[in-house]
Parts: structure tokens; C-alpha cells; sequence
């Protein structure tokens, strides 16, 4: 959503032995960097997952400004995965899909106590039962790439959704066809089901 999420932790590490922990005030925290330094921000708050940015002050012959958003994402709603796109009625995953999916290995290798359930979702061509082993299927070949690269199937949970969970209209008001509509629809979709304790 954008807002400022006040009280998060932010810890902060440098290659010259930094090791802090700070707290957002009104969404924000401000720290000197020294220099020859790289950093690593990583941002912390329950009930959300985590995020982290970097900072290089390495070569730096003058000071200058530093400024980065972390996003902290909800635990409790849906998260979107954008470009995950399939052939018609294949299952198969598109390179530009693999792409997409490196940034879902990302969010869990950095946030290693979450399992998660796999959504897909198709529109509402076809019949009931096609979508349904549809999406079970396109379900099931995102945790498949997830387990290739590396993330514990323990933690994956495939689950197809066929039609029955649409976003946007499949039919226009005058009930003719609606591209853009069943497009939004036949989407990837993770949430969080559970997370353990560090």
C-alpha cells in the first residue's frame, strides 16, 4: 500500500564490523554511513514478511545521500506473482515465468520460517473440472521450479483454484467476450499458511 510502517525493526550489517538494530519513527530510520563500506539494510516486523536493501560507500571520493525503500508485505492476504504466463491450456512454464518465479526464491530465502500455498487461478473458458486440473497443474509447476532451485518442498503447498475465485469480469455488461478481464484472471497467487517460530 505505500504507507509508513512505524516500529519496524531495521538491522544493519557492514563489512567493517557494523551490527546495529534500529526502529522506524514514522516510517523511517537514518543512520551515517563510514566509508569503504558495503551495508546491508534488512527490515523486520510480525506479520509482515521481510525485505533488505543494500549500500556501497566503497571508491566514494565525496559524501552523498542515500535513500531506498523496503517494502514490508502483509502475512495475511494474497501476494500476487506478476508475468507468470502459460501457452493456452499448457502448463508448462515460459522462460519470462521463470523470471518472475526467481523473485518468489528470493522471498523465500529471506524468510525462511513461512510455508506457503501456490494459487492458480484460470478464467472461465472451458469446462469446470479442465480448470480446475488446469490450474492444479500450473499450481504444481511453480513448486516444482521453486524445489529446482533449491527451496524445501516442505515449505510448498500447490493448490488449483480453476474459475471459481475471479478478479475481474470474464464477460462484458452486455455479456460479450472481455480479454482483459479473463487475462487478470488467469493469474499466480501465494499466501503465507503458516510460519514457525525462529
Amino acid at each position: 500500500s505505500n504507507a509508513k510502517i512505524d516500529g519496524a525493526t531495521v538491522r544493519i550489517i557492514g563489512t567493517d564490523g557494523t551490527n546495529l538494530k534500529m526502529r522506524t519513527k514514522n516510517g523511517k530510520f537514518q543512520l551515517k554511513l563510514k566509508p569503504e563500506t558495503e551495508y546491508i539494510f534488512a527490515a523486520f516486523k510480525d506479520g509482515f514478511l521481510r525485505d533488505k536493501a543494500t549500500a556501497n560507500t566503497i571508491g566514494m571520493e565525496d559524501s552523498r545521500d542515500f535513500k531506498f525503500d523496503l517494502y514490508l508485505t502483509p502475512t495475511d492476504a494474497p501476494i500476487k506473482v506478476e508475468n507468470i504466463r502459460y501457452e493456452f491450456g499448457s502448463f508448462e512454464l515460459l522462460p519470462e515465468s521463470k523470471v518472475a518465479l526467481d523473485t518468489v526464491v528470493e522471498v523465500l530465502v529471506f524468510n525462511p520460517t513461512i510455508t506457503i500455498e501456490l494459487m492458480a487461478h484460470t478464467d472461465h473458458v472451458g469446462g469446470d473440472q479442465f480448470n480446475f486440473d488446469l490450474s492444479q497443474k500450473r499450481a504444481q509447476s511453480v513448486v516444482d521450479y521453486l524445489v529446482e532451485k533449491g527451496i524445501n518442498p516442505q515449505r510448498l503447498v500447490a493448490k488449483g483454484y480453476g474459475e471459481s475465485m475471479p478478479i475481474a469480469p470474464n464477460t462484458k455488461p452486455d455479456g460479450s467476450d472481455n480479454p482483459e478481464g479473463r487475462k487478470k484472471n488467469r493469474r499466480v497467487e501465494f499466501k503465507i499458511i503458516k510460519i514457525d517460530d525462529i
